[in-house]
């Protein structure tokens, strides 16, 4: 790719103005970005530096080549996937204009910068003390048994489908207290109250499925996934996004963080963002800044404790913003 900036304008016999600097001939580098250029007009130097600049942009135009139809197609499509990352390392968090798909004008969330938010600061150590604070040290262990039976439940079956009736309500945070089996499975949202929710885990439990089962057990999460796991939520129109987190969370507890009452408030205020948030702002907005914490990034500890915590690090988030006043 050429990388120089220089642009020459010549009016008439000797007259000449050279911009040459770090600013791309767009209107963001015009108007927005920060850039530095140096104006040189050609009654203030010797005119043979107009050659120079001259001979400079010739070379430059000989060494260029005219891209073919296929090269641009390619070109376009890898400059759109990079856009995502991209914002994400300067600190910029992005939506996109509802119908536009991804080819669109994305739009910043209007969220906190990185450097703002005290948890993308965090180190795992301070993660730690925070999680192990909880209710005076008592909260996190049962905490990490929900997680981790729920991890073992997901395990056992090829779809959520096929769980027996009474584990399918301990995953989606309704179980009785007959099927409690000595954890409080209302760790991470109650949906005792979510009666359109409760009616397709215990009646049709397929349709639910069809959009747990888009996340992969194993493997990182890809947005594909993710959006697929939408869509097919989408199609059950009134299935919350309170919900619709609880199952992401007992699946993926290394991905995903319960957006239930108790801890949305806590956790918008936290990243400044408005609390109607919906699934394109929670996966962008809210796990994408989880994504470039530092405690989210911290290798996988060798204390066993730690350990278990550190796979289970994003819905432990739950113990960080949980108003238990509420």
């Amino acid at each position: 790719m050429f990388h120089p900036k220089i642009y020459l304008f010549e009016d008439g016999p000797g007259g000449w103005v050279c911009i040459c600097g770090s600013a791309n001939f767009t209107a963001g580098a015009m108007t927005k970005n920060q850039e530095a250029c140096v104006l040189i007009e050609g009654r203030d130097v010797p005119n043979s530096l107009r050659k120079d600049f001259s001979d400079v942009i010739e070379r430059a135009w000989r060494l260029g080549k005219v891209p073919t139809s296929d090269e641009r197609r390619y070109y376009r499509m890898q400059w759109q996937l990079k856009q995502s990352r991209i914002s994400e390392l300067t600190g910029r968090f992005t939506r996109h204009p509802k119908g536009s798909g991804t080819q669109g004008q994305d739009a910043s969330d209007e969220g906190h910068d990185l450097h703002e938010i005290s948890l993308v600061r965090m180190a795992w150590p301070q993660f730690m003390s925070r999680v192990l604070s909880e209710q005076r040290g008592q909260a996190y262990k049962g905490r990490l048994s929900v997680l981790e039976v729920a991890q073992k439940l997901f395990s056992s079956r090829r779809s959520f489908a096929d769980l027996s009736a009474g584990d399918r309500r301990r995953i989606a945070g309704f179980a009785s207290a007959r099927e409690e089996d000595g954890l409080d499975w209302k760790w991470f949202g109650n949906m005792q109250g979510a009666g359109y929710f409760k009616r397709l885990v215990n009646e049709q439990p397929g349709r639910i499925a069809r959009a747990i089962d888009a996340i992969p057990l194993h493997r990182p999460v890809t947005q594909q996934d993710f959006a697929r796991f939408v869509d097919h939520l989408d199609d059950l129109t009134g299935v919350s996004l309170g919900a619709g987190t609880r199952l992401l969370t007992m699946k993926r507890p290394d991905t995903f963080v319960t957006f239930n009452t108790q801890s949305r408030r806590r956790l918008c205020a936290e990243c400044g963002l408005n609390t109607t948030i919906d699934w394109e702002g929670y996966w962008n907005s809210v796990i994408g800044r989880i994504r470039q914490s530092i405690w989210f990034q911290e290798p996988v500890p060798t204390q066993p404790q730690a350990e278990r915590i550190w796979h289970n690090r994003v819905a432990m988030l739950d113990s960080l913003y949980y108003d238990h006043r509420h």
